[in-house]
């Protein structure tokens, strides 16, 4: 068996999952036409407002950054699709594996974080930096604080489907709507994709998520180790209100946060 085409196997080797303290990437994606810049922007201040403990800096990776607020940082997809041999094959949820699994995001995360742009990829500067990554999908309402769920310090962490009212039927399944990893985690899941062909993994998997099941195994579950922090709308927010103890609404499928504007508990969160 080729060993490239082997999953990766999370060894739960980190004793404490709640004991990271140091900066944090918070990195997100806007393609195509899908979420305004105003989603961005509300990403960003929603975090400032929520997280007490540590500093973050807000990556968007993104065609257009039009209307995105000045201290986010900005990413094009140019760098990456020179990776790839099909683009067309690669939009939508595929940008995510693209961005995320991408042997050059600790560089390019590192390098608009103040290090000199002439740092090349291969430097020891570069190599000997640990790069923090949370990435957050847009569709997604902060709404109280996030210092323990970004405390998190195991190798891997993502969301359950046995939270998600759309997903619920699978059990144990993953779901990519937030993941927590060091930058450089994961390089194979992309390239394994770029060898069979995306168009080849397309013939048998329906979703990127899907995918990421076939090549991580044992991956920790964040609402089991934060429990009640991180929601679904569909599933949590009954009469319009959120759990006390809730952080994270995601909003997975219908409505969106923008549809639900004159809702009381989004005007005070999702601004």
């Amino acid at each position: 068996t080729d060993l490239s085409m082997r999953p990766i196997v999370i060894r739960n080797v980190v004793p404490v999952l709640q004991d990271y303290k140091g900066e944090v990437h918070v990195v997100c994606i806007k393609w195509g036409k899908k979420y305004g810049s105003e989603y961005v922007n509300k990403l960003g201040s929603s975090i400032r407002r929520n997280l007490k403990t540590r500093n973050f800096r807000l990556h968007c990776f993104t065609d257009d950054p039009d209307g995105i607020d000045e201290d986010t940082l900005i990413h094009s997809f140019d760098k990456y699709e020179k990776y790839i041999d099909d683009s067309i094959a690669w939009k939508g949820w595929w940008y995510k594996l693209l961005v995320l699994f991408h042997r050059e995001l600790k560089h390019s995360l590192l390098v608009c974080s103040r290090i000199p742009c002439d740092v090349p990829s291969s430097s020891g500067e570069i190599n000997a930096k640990a790069v923090r990554v949370v990435y957050i999908d847009l569709d997604t309402v902060i709404t109280g604080p996030l210092d323990d769920i970004f405390s998190y310090a195991g190798e891997f962490g993502l969301l359950s489907t046995d939270n998600f009212e759309n997903e619920a039927a699978v059990k144990g399944g993953y779901n990519s709507s937030m993941m927590i990893f060091d930058a450089g985690f994961g390089v194979e899941i992309l390239d394994t994709v770029k060898k069979i062909g995306i168009g080849n993994v397309n013939s048998f998997v329906h979703r990127m998520d899907h995918w990421l099941e076939i090549m991580v195994e044992n991956a920790d579950f964040l609402q089991n180790i934060f429990p009640g922090q991180i929601l679904e709308y569909r599933r949590d927010v009954t009469n319009n209100e959120v759990p006390p103890n809730g952080r994270i609404v995601n909003f997975p499928l219908h409505p969106k946060p923008n549809h639900l504007i004159n809702k009381q508990w989004i005007k005070q969160n999702w601004r």
